[in-house]
């Protein structure tokens, strides 16, 4: 049988060796946490909130006019693919 060395010197002796370790540092983590929660998505990464403002600021651009005028863009590019896909448009075949 083999024993398992619990001490606190062997926990940081494998902390120092985990290879794993230096990715903690990608993840928004109050200092101190252990975090072990299965049922979950896991903690945010740091780069997310960034990408999603990126992604937001991009998409919709400044001030709440672009917003307005994006949307109605897009509302007309929906309905203009509906009605091209509507019954009795089209060839006739």
């Amino acid at each position: 049988m083999t024993s398992t060395d619990l001490s606190r010197d062997a926990a940081l002796a494998l902390d120092a060796a985990d290879v794993l370790a230096p990715l903690r540092e990608q993840f928004e983590l109050p200092p101190g946490l252990i975090y072990l929660d299965g049922n979950s998505l896991g903690v945010l990464p740091r780069a997310t909130a960034a990408r999603v403002q990126q992604v937001v600021r991009r998409r919709m651009g400044p001030g709440p006019d672009r917003q307005l005028e994006r949307r109605r863009l897009d509302d007309a590019a929906a309905t203009r693919g509906r009605q091209d896909r509507a019954p009795g448009r089209g060839r006739a075949g």
